[in-house]
């Protein structure tokens, strides 16, 4: 029995560079995570570094032009492409945020299982301003009260009360300058009310009253 074959919607020379390439009709292999086996990566970095210092971190190992994520714990700290030779030069910040002790650095390529950690051990000063909030004195019923926070570490956690009642979204954090502002309604109930601030590092804390008043 005779069989035929027939290609449909493909122009001829479409056709051609898929079989050429041994890749379909999917573009460039180079730029295909696929065609990526699992490697590991050779990372260069300090062993030792303070919080909020510039470190030199060096990747081997990657295809051309890869991309790379380097994290210390579960914190992006740069990422990019590799050169033409599968390597990257870089320098990076060491977040505020990180407590004392050791902590892990992770390169990564384009794949989870491309990838090279190691433990950097992270010093901090023991010295480190104690929480400020800003906020109206007084505020009429059912009106919203402006809190800013200052002298938070940069990306450091923080969480706002309002009378014991938490009004701060998961995951707020100072920004690069230490700042931290939010809105939130007082209610109806007159008399004076609390606000506290409660940074992550050390446990810091700052309590502010306000009235809520005609």
């Amino acid at each position: 029995m005779d069989m035929k074959i027939r290609i449909l919607s493909v122009s001829a020379a479409a056709f051609v560079v898929a079989l050429s390439s041994g890749c379909g009709l999917m573009g460039n292999p180079s730029a295909d995570s696929g065609h990526l086996t699992a490697k590991q990566l050779d990372m260069q970095t300090v062993r030792t570094a303070n919080a909020g210092d510039r470190i030199d971190v060096s990747i081997d190992r990657l295809a051309k032009k890869e991309h790379y994520t380097i994290r210390i714990d579960s914190i992006v700290i740069d990422s990019g492409k590799a050169n033409r030779d599968g390597e990257v030069y870089t320098r990076v910040k060491v977040p505020e945020s990180l407590h004392s002790g050791k902590h892990l650095i992770t390169a990564t390529g384009e794949l989870p299982n491309r990838k090279d950690t190691d433990r950097i051990r992270i010093k901090r000063n023991e010295h480190v301003q104690s929480l400020k909030i800003d906020l109206e004195e007084s505020v009429s019923p059912g009106g919203n009260q402006k809190v800013k926070i200052y002298r938070l570490l940069e990306d450091e956690g923080v969480r706002v009360l309002y009378d014991g009642t938490q009004v701060s979204p998961s995951g707020a954090a100072g920004n690069d300058d230490g700042r931290y502002t939010i809105t939130f309604p007082v209610g109806n109930t007159l008399g004076t009310h609390k606000v506290k601030a409660i940074g992550d590092y050390n446990g810091r804390s700052k309590t502010k009253e306000f009235d809520v008043e005609n």
